[in-house]
């Protein structure tokens, strides 16, 4: 997955300083083999991932997306987070002035349709916290923002709010429900690339691949690892979820049905239900296969 998400970020960004933060300690000696060809560096401070893993623990054991928290302790002063199973599509760099405006800018939110990814249906939730709070609801496979703007210092001192909003939350996306806590909290100001797409702000928009067959927002891919929304004429800065997905409960029974029904090989199906793009993420994937041996 890291393969096709560094291909694409660097033919867009060539100049853009780019640091990794590994999923797992095991996984450093990987990243280390790629460092050089993509020009990356690789978070340094282990005690600060490794702060991140405590706070993690105590939500939702040996889930270390978690890790992500380290973004605000890092050496960027401005930044911009993605997860590795975005495929970037466009120069990053004129999203940093939405900085002088705002402190937290995320993929998308205040769509009810995403609350389900951050929250469970909870009414002791909406005692806990406000509406605004949980409408929110963003999703945070990207972020811009500034050093400072939340900390691992900040997260310790609400420890016990953080408790008691652990039952609501919906662990399914990992950190999610914890940074939107945190950032709507933070008393400071927050938007999403969705939100600024429908104010006309022209900056382009964030398309999830789960989207690609919807009505109103179906997208196709184009030659040269383009993709285009049909009916939307902002370009795609990027797309989330291009790769595969992790299967839940319910994938997996509706897999087995579709089997039970002869429905597709394994293969095919396993294609159909969790790898929407796959021919965007294959041409990503293998774009520079002559400038390394993974």
């Amino acid at each position: 997955m890291a393969i096709a998400f560094l291909n694409a970020f660097r033919l867009y960004n060539p100049d853009l300083p780019l640091c990794l933060i590994p999923y797992r300690d095991d996984e450093i000696t990987q990243l280390r083999s790629l460092a050089a060809v993509y020009d990356f560096s690789i978070f340094p401070d282990t005690d600060i991932l490794g702060a991140c893993d405590q706070i993690g623990d105590r939500i939702r054991r040996y889930d270390y997306r978690f890790r992500k928290l380290a973004i605000w302790e890092g050496d960027f002063d401005h930044f911009i987070y993605l997860d590795v199973d975005n495929i970037v599509l466009e120069d990053l760099s004129p999203l940093f002035q939405l900085l002088h405006t705002y402190q937290f800018v995320v993929c998308d939110s205040n769509s009810a349709s995403n609350i389900q990814w951050v929250w469970k249906d909870s009414l002791q939730l909406r005692e806990k916290i406000g509406a605004e709070q949980v409408e929110f609801a963003a999703n945070t496979s990207f972020i811009l923002s500034k050093k400072g703007a939340l900390s691992l210092a900040g997260v310790k001192s609400q420890v016990q709010v953080i408790n008691e909003l652990v039952p609501h939350m919906q662990l399914l996306c990992g950190e999610q429900p914890l940074l939107n806590y945190l950032i709507t909290s933070s008393g400071q100001r927050a938007t999403s690339l969705s939100e600024l797409h429908k104010g006309g702000a022209g900056l382009g928009i964030a398309y999830w691949a789960g989207r690609y067959k919807e009505s109103g927002m179906a997208g196709q891919v184009h030659p040269g690892g383009r993709f285009k929304v049909q009916g939307v004429s902002d370009r795609v800065i990027f797309i989330h979820w291009s790769g595969l997905w992790h299967a839940r409960p319910i994938d997996m029974f509706v897999y087995r049905l579709l089997g039970l029904c002869g429905i597709g090989s394994g293969k095919t199906r396993a294609t159909k239900l969790w790898f929407p793009l796959k021919r965007l993420w294959l041409y990503y994937r293998h774009i520079n296969e002559s400038r390394r041996h993974v």
